[in-house]
This record gives structure tokens, C-alpha cells and sequence, in this order.
């Protein structure tokens, strides 16, 4: 490094870097079936990290917040790329055994949750409710997929579909019922104002 004197007497630093080595990383075809989904799961870490992070910074208020609310748009993206590994997985090749497929199942199905959650707060209510779809096609019983979709078809005007998916929700898992309680006082509201539209119309 060369120190260089400049106005005011500050120094500035100049640095030559050079590149000894270069490892490619391997391309998603090269991967077996296990790293393929250690990969995914990685993904995942980094993606739940920028989500907390743009939780963090909805709580500290308005100013506090940045453009498509902080990193959840980050989030999402982190978390669309687990999937890709994941659904290219093969569960049929020799050496995907219950327990992978089980993993595997089991963190898409996580995956497609935390996605639909960046969803609900960026906005993008029908691409949420799709991803809620895919969770209950895999588990039926899913109290979030169920609450999250419920959301988000409130946002979608689609009422009844909303209010049976959270009184569900209620009825599965009673611990959530305040939740439900907010959303279903939403709904009515929603409702309210739509009926409202109508008398005018």
C-alpha cells in the first residue's frame, strides 16, 4: 500500500489486489441431491436474516423504513432461489431416501411460507395466496398457510374464501384466535365499505 499526501493533510490509501485464485462455484446440475438441498437451507438462513432485518426496521417506525419495505424484497428473492433448488431435487433417484424426501417436503414447505409472508408486505396478495395453496396441498392442516391466505384474499376482495380460511385457522389452532379476531374485524370492515359502493352505485 502507498500513502499519498493530499489536501488538508489527509492521506489517501491506494492498494493493488491481486487475484492468486479462483474457485468456480458448481453449477446446480453438478450438485447431488443432498447438496442441493444444503443449499436451499443456506438460502433460507440468508433469507429469514433480511427478513428480520426488515422487521426490525418496520417496528422502529416510518422513518425507519426503506423503498418496498426494507429487505423483504431481498428476502423473497433469497428465499424464490431455495425453492429452484429444491423442486430440482429428484426424489426418485437412488440415493433420495425417506429422510431427504421428508427434509425436503418439510423446508419447501417452510420456503413457500416465509415467500408468502414477503408477499402479504410487498403487496403482492395473489402471488401469497397461490404460494398459501401450495403449503395446504402438502399439509391440509397448516394453521399459517391458512391465516396467511385468509390475508391476503381479504387484500383480493375474495371475503368468503378469507373468512373460511381463518375461521379454520381458529378452529385449528384456538392459541390464534386474537390474530383471527383482527382479521376477520378487516374483513368486515372491507365489507362494509364494498357494500357501501354498491348502495351508491
Amino acid at each position: 500500500a502507498t500513502a499519498v499526501a493530499g489536501d488538508g493533510g489527509d492521506c489517501v490509501l491506494r492498494y493493488r489486489i491481486e487475484l492468486l485464485s479462483f474457485e468456480r462455484g458448481k453449477e446446480l446440475w453438478e450438485l447431488t441431491e443432498q447438496q442441493k438441498l444444503d443449499t436451499a437451507a443456506h438460502l433460507k438462513a440468508l433469507g429469514t436474516e433480511r427478513f428480520k432485518s426488515a422487521s426490525s426496521s418496520d417496528r422502529g417506525g416510518a422513518d425507519s423504513r426503506t423503498e418496498m419495505s426494507g429487505e423483504y424484497a431481498p428476502a423473497a428473492v433469497l428465499y424464490a432461489k431455495a425453492l429452484r433448488y429444491l423442486c430440482a431435487v429428484d426424489l426418485k433417484a437412488e440415493e433420495s431416501n425417506s429422510e431427504l424426501k421428508r427434509d425436503v417436503l418439510s423446508l419447501k414447505g417452510t420456503l413457500l411460507l416465509n415467500l408468502a409472508a414477503c408477499q402479504l408486505k410487498l403487496k403482492r396478495y395473489e402471488h401469497a395466496a397461490l404460494n398459501c395453496t401450495k403449503v395446504l396441498q402438502l399439509d391440509p392442516s397448516s394453521v399459517k398457510a391458512l391465516y396467511r391466505r385468509g390475508q391476503a384474499l381479504i387484500q383480493t376482495n375474495e371475503f368468503e374464501r378469507a373468512r373460511e380460511d381463518l375461521e379454520r385457522a381458529r378452529q385449528l389452532e384456538p392459541s390464534s384466535s386474537t390474530a383471527v379476531a383482527q382479521q376477520l374485524k378487516l374483513l368486515a370492515s372491507k365489507v362494509q365499505v364494498q357494500n357501501a359502493k354498491y348502495k351508491q352505485a
